[in-house]
């Protein structure tokens, strides 16, 4: 039986919801993601501080730990929003497990090419790797510290052209993309493989003591192998090259999971839509408009949203709270999942009410 957590009490209800969105049934609401600061937060020990020195904050995960709690316990977690934790150094992850040097900022970690270019990297997995060892130690720390507290999701390892540009350089691999395509396959034949060869002793660990797993940057818990998929590089490339040298690799990848959502980042990566949206193990695609665009909910945006339901697939969405009941209105209930914040408790309690289907006889509050 599904134990509620410390810091979420509805969670078993909420997996269920969850499961319900993944399998496009129709529901009462949508499922939404709301959280806000908590009316009464929880006393606990005092996190401590960072350092100051990014490598030594990153690394030291107990202390991440510590100072994670510290946020959930002044978060009230509501509809289907839940506390999880990520053992991760941030997006792309695969790259660094995979050779690319690590870049350790205050706010992120970026990773720095570790192969001239294309023709000279030869991709081979070692399981000696000090992070991947780390991974693995903190994984299990994670789940032994958040038992019965909060979720642990898998990290965001990213794949396909997109870890290929953390391995051998933007510049190289968009250069490669036009004048060696073979090249390309080569090292994609590669580096499918070795993506599962991570994602695996991640998902069996993890699922193990959860019973599913979940990808914490869209908060996507999914009752069985669930992983979010990527091209963000796709924005820079023709959809005949995204056909040709990334589409057939995100099939096969997404043939290997049980629940995938792909993840599509910004106007210029919208013309590989039909592409994304043909591809058979897709069942979820989450749209980010991207810097300097109008929020996810806009109306500008229905077309991608429904061409994503008229192609059988459930979305994922961000918007501010105010403009969540008209999408609802727009777009329906049925496939949705959107994510937002409140101000506060109430104000989340009112939105989870203001979008549900109104009840036999009655009107909505």
């Amino acid at each position: 039986m599904v134990a509620a957590l410390l810091y979420k009490s509805d969670w078993p209800a909420a997996r269920e919801r969850l499961a319900a969105w993944w399998r496009r049934e129709a529901m009462d609401r949508p499922a939404i993601e709301v959280t806000a600061p908590r009316d009464r937060p929880i006393a606990g020990p005092e996190p401590p501080p960072k350092t100051g020195r990014p490598e030594e904050d990153w690394l030291d995960f107990e202390a991440v730990l510590a100072r994670q709690e510290g946020v959930f316990r002044r978060t009230a977690f509501l509809g289907e929003a839940y506390p999880g934790v990520e053992v991760s150094l941030g997006p792309g992850v695969l790259g660094a497990l995979l050779g690319a040097r690590c870049s350790f900022q205050e706010r992120t970690v970026w990773y720095d090419p570790c192969f001239d270019g294309p023709a000279s990297a030869h991709l081979a997995w070692d399981d000696e790797r000090p992070l991947w060892r780390w991974t693995l130690k903190n994984t299990a720390l994670a789940l032994e510290r958040g038992a019965g507290r909060w979720v642990v999701d898998l990290p965001d390892l990213i794949e396909n052209v997109d870890t290929l540009a953390a391995l051998v350089g933007t510049e190289a691999l968009l250069i490669a993309l036009a004048v060696s395509p073979d090249e390309i396959h080569r090292l994609q034949r590669s580096l499918l493989p070795l993506w599962f060869r991570a994602y695996e002793p991640l998902w069996e660990c993890v699922s193990a003591a959860e019973g599913g797993a979940g990808w914490l940057c869209f908060k996507a818990w999914a009752p069985g192998r669930m992983a979010k998929l990527q091209c963000d590089l796709s924005a820079m490339i023709s959809p005949a090259m995204f056909d040709d040298l990334v589409a057939p690799y995100l099939v096969e990848q997404a043939a290997g999971i049980d629940f995938c959502l792909y993840h599509l980042d910004g106007p210029d990566a919208v013309k590989h839509l039909d592409t994304v949206l043909s591809i058979p193990g897709l069942d979820v695609l989450q749209w980010s408009p991207g810097a300097g665009q109008a929020h996810g909910g806009d109306p500008a945006w229905d077309g991608v949203y429904r061409a994503a339901l008229d192609a059988g697939k459930g979305i994922q969405a961000y918007m501010p709270i105010e403009a969540v009941p008209a999408f609802v209105r727009r777009l329906g209930r049925r496939g949705v999942y959107i994510e937002t914040r409140a101000p506060s408790e109430a104000e989340a309690e009112r939105l989870l009410r203001a979008v549900a289907a109104p009840k036999k006889g009655g009107k909505n509050p």
